[in-house]
């Protein structure tokens, strides 16, 4: 079975962007998601690339929503 995967930004920050609203769930999912996806090293599967990408968007999404929702 072959994936087609695009790396759409603008999608993944959307999604993430309204968890970020509430900043107890924001911080949480910072945590996880730097807890269960800390270790990429070694990866050559594009799936997990992909994976790894979103991650680390869905990070700096979150990030950047809790610091304009604590400076309002």
């Amino acid at each position: 079975m072959k994936l087609d995967i695009t790396r759409n930004r603008n999608v993944v920050e959307e999604i993430f962007l309204k968890a970020s609203r509430i900043q107890a769930l924001a911080m949480g999912l910072v945590y996880f998601l730097s807890k269960t996806f800390q270790d990429n090293s070694g990866s050559d599967d594009r799936f997990l690339k992909f994976i790894y990408w979103a991650v680390g968007v869905a990070k700096d999404t979150l990030r950047t929503g809790i610091d304009v929702v604590t400076s309002l």
